[in-house]
């Protein structure tokens, strides 16, 4: 029977408390954001569905017989349907208010992180400026990711296609836009919440003091895409890589306090030799005038 040198042992039992009491905050912080970000979800999808689907069928509003055959055509008639403010109004709203509301998720969970008491309201005008130019993007024909572009998209092939059914043309298109909204609500979300919880992150990494962050799967980052980059530590600003990297993406950026800071789930011990302790602000940023 081999025999455990008792000094070894009080060693490695104190580094297991240690240890556990890190995860044990951690894991308090982390699993407010989680259980907060999974009701966000929950609303914003209600709330989206129904806004989606309006998206999909404004340009029938007076009828399905004035759309042209032609695809050409029937596409230059959708955007012309889709050029009017007023019909884009509804989404853009949306867009807003949830925006602001994930920002502030992710605001509150980087304050969480850090440790720092306080509630965060982003009132920062140059940020919030930021989440209305990211809004108005989406709404906007021809951006890099046009909501819009997608439904015209969507629409030129889809018409046709219902013309040609034998259940007729109503029925078929409206079989088509029950489930192509379905779909689209939890793809646009499941980006746009965590697209704007990084983005907030970052901000108040920023402005309370943090120099480096590491790439976070929560616990359930996808095997091909996010997994890969668990543990991985960068200077704050200078990822490589973006949150999200897809629709569903759950991962987060976790702040780096210390060489040898256990981080993580699944837990990392980070690595940054050099790196001066982190040591909060005496006023932290908490989403004002920094």
């Amino acid at each position: 029977m081999h025999r455990i040198d008792r000094r070894l042992h009080a060693g490695l039992t104190q580094m297991q408390r240690a240890y556990d009491a890190v995860l044990s905050v951690r894991g308090t912080a982390i699993d407010r954001y989680n259980a907060k970000k999974t009701a966000l979800d929950e609303e914003w999808q209600a709330e989206l569905g129904p806004v989606i689907n309006d998206l999909y069928w404004h340009p029938f509003r007076n009828g399905i017989d004035e759309a042209p055959e032609d695809e050409r055509e029937l596409r230059r008639w959708l955007k012309r349907k889709y050029e009017d403010d007023a019909t884009v109004a509804a989404l853009l709203l949306l867009l807003l208010r949830f925006h602001r509301r994930a920002a502030n998720l992710g605001g509150q969970t980087a304050l969480d992180l850090l440790e720092i008491d306080g509630t965060f309201n982003l009132t920062n005008d140059e940020y919030l400026q930021m989440l209305t130019d990211r809004a108005n993007m989406l709404v906007e024909q021809g951006s890099e990711q046009s909501l819009i572009d997608t439904t015209i998209d969507d629409l030129t092939q889809a018409l046709p296609t219902a013309r040609q059914n034998e259940i007729g043309v109503l029925l078929a298109l409206s079989l088509y836009i029950a489930a192509r909204s379905e779909q689209r609500t939890v793809m646009i979300e499941r980006y746009e919440r965590p697209w704007a919880v990084a983005t907030a992150q970052n901000w108040a990494y920023t402005h309370n003091g943090v120099g480096y962050i590491m790439y976070d799967v929560n616990g359930v980052g996808c095997v091909k895409v996010c997994a890969p980059w668990h543990g991985s530590v960068f200077p704050l600003n200078g990822a490589p890589v973006r949150i999200p990297q897809h629709s569903g993406c759950d991962c987060i950026w976790s702040p780096v306090r210390y060489n040898g800071e256990i981080v993580g789930i699944p837990p990392v011990v980070v690595s940054v030799p050099g790196l001066t302790a982190w040591a909060a602000p005496a006023h932290p940023w908490l989403g004002g005038i920094p």
